[in-house]
């Protein structure tokens, strides 16, 4: 094989190794993508359902449950035995405070409870509060979700540059210059 030759196959093979590792970036960027945007889609909660009871994992309204007269009648017999009616309010609100802190476990509750005293009309009933709840749990989502893209396409454009900057395509220009003068300076007859 002549030096040109195997020259040649060097070059097509660090061609192939610059495309890959640019490849490779944006496969792992993509799918870091993909892994943040899937998680933020589990966690978003739609305030329509279509079930049964009118809630479900990631949609409908607790209020729409815990409201109903079957449910706090139910809610009573099993939990309220030998109780004052005081006692039993009391264990109802702070069940539906906890039920709304687990699924709404990104919402900013201060936030919400100084919008409720500030302007009572944005929390008049249960059904307006927990839509504030709703809201604010999917905005922080989306927040998260939004800098966490930010910082992968930052990473992705970072690890290109480097790839691009340790070229080694860009090397072997470099080198073939220096080699090239090199030869004429000392020519070398290779058989």
């Amino acid at each position: 094989m002549t030096v040109l030759a195997s020259r040649s196959l060097m070059l097509l093979a660090l061609v192939a190794t610059t495309s890959c590792m640019t490849g490779r970036i944006n496969q792992m960027a993509n799918a870091d993508l993909e892994q943040v945007h899937k998680r933020t889609r589990e966690g978003v909660i739609d305030a329509r359902c279509v079930t049964l009871d009118g809630v479900g994992p990631n949609c409908g309204l607790l209020a729409r449950q815990v409201t109903r007269l079957g449910y706090r009648q139910r809610f009573n017999a099993e939990h309220c035995q030998e109780v004052s009616a005081e006692t039993c309010d009391d264990r109802f609100d702070r069940m539906v405070a906890a039920r709304l802190q687990l699924r709404y476990a990104a919402a900013d509750f201060d936030g919400v409870r100084r919008d409720c005293d500030a302007n009572v009309e944005h929390c008049e009933n249960l059904f307006v509060y927990e839509n504030n709840l709703l809201n604010s749990h999917n905005a922080r989502l989306q927040r998260d979700d939004d800098e966490r893209a930010l910082e992968i396409e930052q990473q992705r454009r970072d690890d290109l540059a480097f790839a691009e900057y340790y070229d080694p395509v860009m090397g072997l220009h470099t080198s073939a210059a220096i080699l090239s003068v090199v030869a004429r300076a000392h020519p070398i007859h290779y058989r």
